[in-house]
Parts: C-alpha cells; structure tokens; sequence
C-alpha cells in the first residue's frame, strides 16, 4: 500500500511557524519582523472615498431621469393642446383645456406651478391652414 500524499504548499513544506499562522488566520507569508508597510484601513479610505463619488453620480442619474420625464410630460401637453387648438370648428380654449387635462392625467407630480400660454399666431396659422 502506498501512503497518502502530503499537502505540500508550493514552493514547498510549510515550516511550523507558517503552518501555526496559517491555522490562526493569518498570512503565513507575513510575519511581525517584516519591513513592510502593513496596508491596514486602505479599504477604508477608498470606501470613504468612493461612496460619495458613487452617490452623487447615482443622483445626478436620477435628476437627470427626472428632468427628461418632465420635459417630455411637457411637451407633450404642449403637442395635444396645440392638435386640439388646430382642429376645425374648436372652441377659443380647446386647446389650454386639453394641455390642462393632459398635465394633470401625466404630469400631476412630476409638473408644479405650471402655466398654459396660448398663442395667438399659432392658433391663428393653425385655422388659416385647415380652411385652405
């Protein structure tokens, strides 16, 4: 019968400090006398600087998010007042009732203090356009 192999670490036996080390959780490779800088408490530094980066960009993302939302809530009242002001035979305020309607079924949260601006010469251009 052939013995069982040894566990052997390369680049080679472990000697009994390492093995001792190595079964309290520590590196092997590292001991006390070492000259080198421990890096103990670098992940914390880079956390404590890293996460606020990472917190504004993630922000910044949402804000941005937010403000095309709005943008698009936005124009598109603008789009349907202005296709309920064109149509012919529409009431003066069709068009600002249909923009209002229209903030207030998309925009409802998103949209504060909004105003309604008709335009004369759009309405105008607009009826001159589908009588011809």
């Amino acid at each position: 019968m052939t013995p069982p192999p040894t566990l052997h670490t390369w680049p080679g036996p472990l000697s009994p400090r390492s093995a001792r080390r190595r079964a309290l959780g520590r590196s092997p490779e590292r001991t006390s006398d070492s000259r080198e800088a421990p890096d103990t408490g670098a992940v914390s530094v880079e956390l404590v600087i890293a996460t606020p980066l990472l917190i504004t960009m993630l922000l910044v993302v949402v804000q941005y998010a937010l403000w095309a939302h709005a943008s698009h809530i936005a124009a598109t009242a603008a789009r349907r007042g202005a296709d309920a002001a064109r149509v012919y035979g529409a009431t003066p305020t069709a068009g600002s009732d249909a923009a209002q309607i229209t903030l207030d079924q998309l925009g409802d949260t998103v949209l504060t203090a909004t105003h309604i601006r008709l335009d004369a010469r759009l309405a105008m251009s607009a009826a001159m356009s589908t009588n011809c």
